[in-house]
């Protein structure tokens, strides 16, 4: 009886033990669908993102003034006649000197504008969003009609990963990007022309040493500027 009693309080350890790996599985799960405010935090652009810096304002000149406050007149030079020129020396023959080359324009790098990764999945062979995609364009259309995000207009890129032919996934994920933008438009009643659409098939590949992997599949929103 007592060695019947131990066993249960082992087993009964065990489960608790397994309860609390798949709890911290369920949070470590919910933690990758990316929140309102870190989108908005990736996707605000940086100093220099859609322009060049370096413009440097020169102060006007400053005007002398005397004790009394009234500006200071440049006293009178007196010139003396000019002296007659002296005699010319034997004409020599000599090579102008060379120009120094003109110095080139230093061009300024442009910042890449800003932009996120978000995994969208779509059922198979399909450009239907699934229940996980909506939660994802949720946060994402939320941080698009932001304060500081609504502004600005945005690209929306499909990707694939390698399986099947080239033709074929360059067509689906220019569907599928249409899919999230009808999604976001509709959802959000947001303008339009906000967001642009495109698809890259596999040409564009996340982990290009693993053409076939998951990561490859996503859906790419990148900041393009400021909406007109």
């Amino acid at each position: 009886m007592k060695r019947l009693k131990t066993q249960l309080i082992l087993l009964s350890g065990v489960m608790i033990a397994g309860g609390a790996l798949l709890m911290g599985g369920a949070l470590q799960a919910a933690e990758e669908t990316p929140s309102t405010r870190s989108i908005i935090d990736q996707l605000k652009p940086s100093d220099g993102a859609f322009g060049f810096r370096g413009v440097r304002i020169v102060p006007p000149k400053k005007v002398m003034q005397n004790p009394e406050g009234s500006a200071v007149k440049p006293a009178k030079v007196t010139q003396e006649p000019p002296k007659p020129a002296p005699s010319p020396d034997p004409v020599k023959t000599t090579e102008p000197p060379k120009a120094d080359p003109a110095p080139q324009p230093v061009k300024q790098a442009k910042a890449e504008p800003p932009s996120v990764n978000f995994k969208v999945t779509f059922e198979f062979n399909s450009v239907r969003l699934t229940e996980d995609a909506k939660r994802v364009l949720d946060n994402l259309g939320a941080a698009l009609v932001s304060e500081e995000l609504k502004v600005f207009r945005f690209l929306v890129a499909g990707h694939t990963d390698a399986k099947g032919s080239r033709d074929y996934n360059m067509a689906l994920s220019k569907k599928r990007a249409a899919s999230v933008r009808r999604y976001l438009v509709d959802t959000f009643r947001m303008a339009p022309a906000r967001l642009q659409t495109t698809g890259y098939g596999e040409d564009r590949l996340l982990d290009p040493n693993k053409p076939n992997n998951a990561a490859n599949r996503r859906v790419q929103i990148t900041n393009l500027g400021p909406y007109q």
